[in-house]
């Protein structure tokens, strides 16, 4: 099914139905990533799923806007965005790049994800930056934060605070030295 999805025109027209999926066989959740592809918004379905107890998701990669789903048949249908998550860790005294710096990314309250998921713990790169793609289905508030108290130079915590959007998140957090 993947193959056939990539085979697909860049341009989906207004038309009644874009693109229509059938179970897998043998039954079984399943994930299709929609890459490149523009639905026309005047469309009554960019993607139908005809499963009957399954869940099918829908991942929009590289600008990908599908956006209309149904499943008429009891399965059900997850749509995700691709977004890009941008977290820059600098020294707060004169805004130096920091690398190494542990980012430690979790789902706040109020958003799809339960409390406390951890959506990256990772560590800051030459840049001090951390960059990762994240599956948007609505806003998620976070919460988190960068540090680095292993090796020399050695920072107090910063704490990361915010709000994953449509648009992504891109934030800086400045470290106070703690040596």
């Amino acid at each position: 099914m993947q193959t056939a999805m990539n085979g697909l025109s860049a341009s989906q027209g207004n038309v009644p139905l874009n693109i229509e999926v059938e179970a897998v066989s043998g039954g079984g959740d399943f994930t299709l990533d929609i890459s490149g592809k523009t639905f026309d918004p005047l469309s009554s379905c960019h993607v139908r799923y005809n499963g009957t107890a399954d869940t099918l998701t829908i991942r929009n990669t590289n600008g990908s806007n599908c956006s209309i789903i149904s499943a008429p048949f009891g399965g059900s249908i997850e749509l995700f965005t691709e977004v890009t998550i941008t977290i820059t860790v600098q020294d707060a005294t004169d805004l130096s790049d920091i690398e190494n710096a542990r980012v430690y990314l979790l789902a706040d309250a109020g958003g799809d994800l339960t409390e406390g998921t951890l959506i990256v713990s990772a560590l800051t790169n030459s840049s001090g930056v951390v960059t990762f793609s994240f599956d948007y289905s609505s806003n998620q508030p976070v919460v988190g934060y960068a540090r680095k108290g292993t090796s020399s130079p050695l920072y107090i915590e910063g704490t990361i605070s915010g709000t994953i959007t449509s648009e992504g998140m891109d934030q800086t957090v400045l470290l106070i030295p703690d040596e």
